[in-house]
């Protein structure tokens, strides 16, 4: 029989844990083209606006103006007089017009050097100009009088899937984050954030608490499965009745954490992608009619010194990675006090090992990944964490209190 790989030193974790962060980071941007050589600038003379053949309803309708030519050019967003219109195609009249209000928040004007692009979006009107689904038109007027236009566009409603996540996740949950934003003291963005995360933390925390259990309970009884496998050896269906039967002398069932956290899923997601978007004007369609009249201008993205809206590359992400190292250290199941000397189980040790790296490695990739990512969702990542971490400490106590009760008994 051959032993089980030796446990890793500090230093061979830590050289092990930066080799998987690079290549993480390496297939990362290799993935996003990062490495690719940008393409040359063909210069011939043209000025374009580039548009998708469809857009999902709801979303932003963004096109790309593109300078090919060998001078500079300049787009300034106007009401009056219009320098752009949209046409949406089948109908004689361009879309509503802008208000008042809307005209004074036309995006910035744009200026583009030979070769260089940009893109063009209106998202403080956009519900305005693509009111609906059907087929439309961009065109531009720039400041040299040109005139562009983009070929034609489809505006398409959401499927299925999509309408009914919008529906039961995103819609509530994007009112919850309005009402909350406008009612906490100084129209606080990020205060709603924490509100938010630690109330749909809340509804989820029985379901949660099952699941977490089920899981501890489980990581508990590790021992003694091993010592199943070491007596049944390779007979897979004595081990099979076995486990079932501690499985069952236990009260654990293996499966009753997988629906709680499927059930979970959809809503931690949606939490996500509403604060990743924040308050963006483009999402009132998911307003209710009780809020339609809210004042979205009105709330504040700076919150302890950050611009939730913008990327922060310190402190956030670091305070975000230390708590997710935390929670990870909590959640992994207690080292064997000596390492198995089967043949059969060095993959489990390796699996082991495997499972101590990543108590390093995903620290550091949320980390970075928080790094990239409006600083909304940094503070939704570690209020979400620390309340994990506090849920997985009431686990703890309450699976001991249930140990000494029983050995009471």
């Amino acid at each position: 029989m051959s032993e089980s790989p030796a446990p890793l030193t500090a230093s061979q974790r830590f050289r092990q844990t930066l080799l998987w962060f690079v290549l993480f980071l390496g297939l990362y941007y290799v993935l996003l083209g990062f490495f690719a050589p940008p393409a040359a600038p063909v210069l011939d003379g043209t000025v374009s606006l580039t548009a998708e053949e469809s857009y999902t309803q709801g979303h932003i309708i963004t096109a790309e103006l593109s300078n090919a030519t060998e001078g500079e050019i300049t787009f300034t967003p106007r009401c009056e007089p219009s320098t752009f219109t949209v046409q949406r195609l089948g109908t004689t009249a361009t879309t509503s017009p802008l208000s008042a209000e809307q005209c004074a928040q036309l995006p910035a004007p744009v200026t583009l050097a030979a070769g260089e692009s940009a893109p063009i979006s209106f998202p403080l009107s956009n519900l305005t100009l693509f009111p609906m689904t059907g087929e439309y038109q961009l065109s531009l007027s720039l400041d040299d009088g040109t005139t562009i236009d983009s070929r034609q566009f489809t505006v398409e409603s959401a499927g299925w899937f999509r309408s009914a996540f919008r529906t039961i996740v995103s819609r509530p949950l994007f009112n919850a984050l309005t009402w909350l934003s406008v009612n906490l003291p100084e129209a606080s963005l990020g205060l709603a954030i924490i509100a938010l995360t630690l109330l749909v933390r809340l509804l989820l925390f029985w379901p949660n608490q099952r699941a977490l259990a089920s899981q501890s309970r489980l990581q508990a009884l590790q021992p003694q499965i091993e010592k199943l496998k070491k007596k049944h050896g390779d007979n897979k269906q004595a081990l099979a009745l076995a486990t079932m039967q501690l499985y069952s002398e236990h009260g654990v069932n293996p499966m009753s954490s997988c629906l709680p956290l499927l059930l979970q899923m959809p809503f931690l997601l949606g939490i996500y992608y509403i604060v990743q978007d924040g308050l963006a004007p483009h999402l009132r369609f998911l307003l209710y009619p009780f809020q339609t009249a809210v004042d979205l201008s009105a709330v504040s993205p700076a919150f302890l010194g950050l611009d939730l809206t913008a990327t922060n590359f310190f402190p956030l992400p670091i305070i975000v990675a230390g708590a997710q190292f935390v929670a990870m250290k909590l959640m992994m199941p207690p080292r064997p006090a000596q390492p198995a000397k089967a043949d059969n189980n060095d993959m489990a040790a390796q699996m082991q090992q495997m499972q101590g790296m990543m108590v390093y490695v995903m620290p550091l990739m949320i980390g970075f990944f928080t790094a990239t990512l409006p600083a909304g969702v940094g503070i939704y990542w570690v209020t979400s964490t620390l309340f994990g971490i506090a849920q997985h400490w009431f686990i703890k106590r309450q699976l001991a209190t249930e140990k000494v009760l029983t050995k009471r008994s």
